[in-house]
C-alpha cells in the first residue's frame, strides 16, 4: 500500500497555487475565530501562515508574544492564563486579526464513530433541550471529517461552522441540534458542576475502526495492527475490479430509486464504496485529515465513543484493548501535552436477547475496553443498560454523557465523587458457592428494578450471573448480595463452580448497580480462549454422518455442520434436512468406535422448524434402541440433555424427526429440521 501514489488533478493543483497567491498576509488556522474557547492553565500556542520573514505579534489579555514567518508559518505561544473572559486576541503584521469574546476555560475533544456522532436532533425531547441550552459559556465548534494520507495542516469546518466557533445563544442556538449529543451532556453537566467555560470539538465519523484515527507510525511492526493492515492490503489489490463493480451497481441503485420514488415508495439501501486507497475510512486517513489539523490546540482531553466496527471477528475484539491503547498513546504523544484525560464510553447492549449463556464477540470488545483502563488518565463509562436489541445506535445519549461527565468530575476535576459502577475485583470458590467482591460500590450494591429496551427486571431477583465447573459450560447462577461489596452465587446445576461471568453477552439483562446509580461493568473470572465455549469437545465432533433426506439444493459444506464442533447458531454451523413434508427424516453419526456414553446433549437451533427429536442408540450399527424424546419449541435455541443408563457401549447414535413445526423458516411451510449440535459425552471404550 506504500507504493499507491496519489496524483493530483491540474485544476486542483492550480486552485492550490491560487489560494497561495491570496494568502500573502498574515493569516491563521480556522481554528481561531470570535467565540473561540483556549485552554486554560495551558500555555497558549497559536500558529498561522504569512509571507517569509514578516513579524507577527500576537496580544491576549496583556500577553504579548512574537515570531517571524518561516517557510510561510509562524507559531507562538502565550503564557498559561486562568479561567476567565471575554477577552479580545488580536493577530499583528502587515494586516491586523481581530478575534472578539474569546473565553479561557477546557476545551474537549469529542471523538469516535456513530454514536459520538449521533447528534442532539435525534433525541426525543429534542425540543426541551434545545430550549434549556442556552448558555454564552458553553462554545462549540464541528470539524467536516477529512482523510488523507499525510498530516493535514488545517481543518475543514463544517458548513453550518464556517464562520468558526459558535455560542450557544442568538442565531446559531439551534445549530445544536447537529451537534454530538454525548459531547453536549457531557459538557454541559461539566460547566455546571465545575463552572468554567466549556469548549467542544465534534470530529468523529459512523462507521469507523479505531485503525483509521490511528497515526501510521504508531502502527509500523506492531503485531496488533497486522490482520487489518493485511486485509486493507488485499482489498487496495482488489480495489480496481471493485470499484468497477461498484460503479455498476451504484448505476442500478439510482434507476431503482428513480422507480421507487415514482411510485412513492422508500427505495433501495445505496450500494458502499469498497475500501480503497482513496476511501475516507482507509488506514490512518482521518487521524491525518481530521485530528492533525487540531494539533496543537490546547484541550483538556478527549471524550470518546467508538469500538462497534472492531467487534468482529473475535480476533479484533479481544485485540482491541492493544489497537486502542495504541491511539491513546499516539494522540497524547502528537498532542504533546502529556498524559491528558482520555474519557470513553464501554459498547451498549446490542443484538437480540439470549436466553442462554453465550460466549460473544462484544463481549470481549467490551472486555477490551475495560482493560484500557491500566492506562494513566483513562475513564470508562458504561451503556450496558442503556441499549437497544435492534438498534446500534441507543436513542437515549444523555445517561452516556452524564456517566462521561462522572469520571471527569471524580478524576479529573477531583471531587472526590464516585466515578462509576461496580468493577470486579476478585472472585473466591468454595464447595458449590462463589464469592465475587467488587470495588467502585459507593455506598453499597443494590439490584434495581429496570426495563431494557423491552426487558423488565425485578429488584426482587438479581439478574446476569453465571457460574461454570471444570467442564466450562456456564448456566444461570442464582445470585444475593451478602455484603455492601460482595454478592454470592450458587446453581443446582454446579458442584464445584471455577469460574463466574457478569454481562457476558451481546445484550445482557442485568441489574446491578451501586446506590449512587451506576450499572457494574460486565466480566468474568477466567481467562478461557476467546470463542473455546462455542466449540463442543465431545465424541461425536468430526464424525462421519448421514442424513436420510439431505438437502441437496442446498452447499453441503454451509448447512451441514452437525459434528464440526460449533455451537454458534448460524446458517453455516447447522445440519438442516430438504424442504419436503414426507416424514420421519433422520440421520445417524457413526463413533467410529465403541465409546461409554454418559450424555447426548441435541442443541436445536434458532432457525428453521425442528419440532420432535427421537434419540436412538446402537452398539453396532445394525439394531437401534429408542431411548428418548423431545420436542422443541419452534426456533428456541434450546438444548436437550438425555442422561444414558441403557447401553454400556455404544458406537451409534441416530436422530430421527417424525415432524416438523409449521410456519418454517422464512414463513414458509417447509419440512426443514435444524439442529447446532449433537454431543456424546464419555469415554472411548477398549
Amino acid at each position: 500500500m506504500d507504493s499507491i501514489r496519489r496524483v493530483i488533478p491540474p485544476a486542483v493543483a492550480l486552485l492550490a497555487l491560487f489560494a497561495v497567491s491570496l494568502s500573502a498576509e498574515v493569516a491563521v488556522s480556522p481554528l481561531f475565530s470570535d467565540h473561540m474557547v483556549l485552554q486554560r492553565e495551558l500555555p497558549i500556542p497559536i500558529w498561522g501562515t504569512a509571507p517569509d520573514g514578516e513579524q507577527v505579534q500576537v496580544e491576549l489579555a496583556g500577553s504579548t508574544a512574537r515570531a517571524t514567518a518561516k517557510d510561510g508559518k509562524w507559531k507562538v505561544v502565550l503564557p498559561a492564563r486562568k479561567a476567565g473572559g471575554p477577552f479580545t486576541l488580536v493577530i499583528r503584521g502587515k494586516n491586523t486579526l481581530v478575534f472578539k469574546d474569546v473565553l479561557l476555560g477546557d476545551l474537549w475533544i469529542c471523538g469516535g464513530q456513530s454514536n459520538m456522532q449521533w447528534a442532539v436532533g435525534g433525541q426525543p425531547d429534542r425540543e426541551s433541550i434545545l430550549a434549556g441550552a442556552t448558555n454564552g459559556n458553553m462554545r462549540l465548534l464541528k470539524v467536516q471529517y477529512a482523510a488523507a494520507d499525510r498530516p493535514r495542516e488545517t481543518p475543514i469546518l463544517d458548513g453550518r461552522w464556517a464562520a468558526g466557533w459558535q455560542s450557544l445563544e442568538g442565531p446559531h442556538l439551534s445549530n445544536l441540534l447537529y451537534f454530538s449529543a454525548v459531547g453536549y451532556f457531557f459538557g454541559k453537566e461539566i460547566h455546571e458542576s465545575i463552572g468554567v467555560p466549556i469548549g467542544l470539538i465534534h470530529a468523529n465519523l459512523g462507521g469507523t475502526h479505531a485503525e483509521s484515527w490511528i497515526p501510521r507510525e504508531a502502527t509500523e511492526n506492531h503485531p496488533a495492527f497486522r490482520a487489518y493492515l493485511s486485509n486493507y492490503g488485499r482489498a487496495v489489490d482488489r480495489y480496481p475490479q471493485a470499484l468497477s463493480n461498484y460503479q455498476r451497481e451504484l448505476i442500478r441503485w439510482e434507476s431503482n430509486m428513480a422507480k421507487a420514488k415514482e411510485r412513492g415508495r422508500q427505495g433501495p439501501r445505496r450500494p458502499e464504496e469498497p475500501m480503497g486507497p482513496n476511501h475516507v475510512k482507509r488506514p490512518f486517513g482521518l487521524y491525518y485529515g481530521t485530528i492533525s489539523p487540531l494539533q496543537p490546540y490546547g484541550i483538556k482531553g478527549v471524550v470518546w465513543y467508538q469500538g462497534e466496527n472492531n467487534a468482529n471477528p473475535v480476533e479484533s475484539a479481544t485485540n482491541y484493548a492493544a489497537v486502542f491503547g495504541e491511539l491513546i498513546r499516539a494522540w497524547r504523544r502528537d498532542w504533546g501535552q502529556g498524559d491528558f484525560p482520555f474519557l470513553y464510553v464501554q459498547l451498549a447492549a446490542y443484538q437480540k436477547m439470549n436466553p442462554r449463556p453465550e460466549d460473544p464477540n462484544w463481549a470481549y470488545l467490551r472486555e477490551s475496553q475495560a482493560r484500557v483502563l491500566a492506562l494513566p488518565n483513562t475513564g470508562m463509562a458504561s451503556a450496558i443498560d442503556v441499549g437497544q436489541e435492534h438498534d446500534i445506535h441507543p436513542t437515549n445519549k444523555r445517561p452516556v454523557g452524564l456517566r462521561l461527565a462522572q469520571w471527569a468530575k471524580a478524576r479529573v476535576y477531583n471531587r472526590y465523587e464516585v466515578p462509576t459502577g461496580p468493577t470486579f475485583d476478585e472472585a473466591s470458590f468454595l464447595g458449590d458457592k462463589a464469592t465475587v467482591r467488587f470495588v467502585n460500590v459507593g455506598s453499597g450494591l443494590e439490584a434495581r428494578a429496570v426495563r431494557l429496551d423491552t426487558h423488565d427486571l425485578s429488584a426482587e431477583t438479581l439478574s446476569g450471573f453465571t457460574l461454570c465447573g471444570e467442564n466450562r459450560r456456564f448456566v444461570p447462577a442464582t445470585a444475593r448480595i451478602t455484603s455492601p461489596a460482595t454478592v454470592e452465587l450458587s446453581s443446582p446445576e454446579v458442584d464445584h463452580p471455577v469460574a463466574v461471568r457478569y454481562g457476558w453477552a451481546n445484550f445482557p439483562l442485568v441489574n446491578l448497580y451501586n446506590r449512587e446509580g451506576f450499572p457494574a461493568n460486565p466480566f468474568r473470572s477466567d481467562d478461557f480462549p476467546a470463542g473455546s465455549l462455542d466449540r463442543a469437545n465431545g465424541l461425536a465432533v468430526g464424525k462421519p454422518f448421514k442424513s436420510t433426506h439431505p438437502w441437496s439444493a442446498r452447499d453441503r459444506s454451509q448447512y451441514l455442520g452437525l459434528t464440526d464442533g460449533s455451537l454458534r447458531d448460524r446458517p453455516q454451523d447447522v445440519y438442516a434436512t430438504d424442504t419436503s413434508m414426507k416424514f420421519p427424516k433422520g440421520v445417524r453419526i457413526d463413533l467410529q468406535g465403541r465409546c461409554r456414553i454418559d450424555e447426548v446433549r441435541v442443541h436445536n437451533a434458532a432457525v428453521q422448524g425442528t419440532k420432535t427429536v427421537v434419540l436412538s442408540l446402537s452398539a453396532d450399527l445394525a439394531g437401534w434402541l429408542p431411548v428418548a424424546t423431545n420436542t422443541f419449541q419452534n426456533g428456541s435455541g434450546a438444548t436437550w440433555v438425555y442422561t444414558n443408563r441403557l447401553l454400556a457401549a455404544v458406537r451409534g447414535v441416530h436422530l430421527t424427526f417424525p415432524d416438523v413445526w409449521r410456519p418454517g423458516f422464512q414463513g414458509q411451510t417447509n419440512g426443514v429440521c435444524s439442529l447446532r449440535e449433537v454431543e456424546v459425552l464419555g469415554a472411548r471404550l477398549p
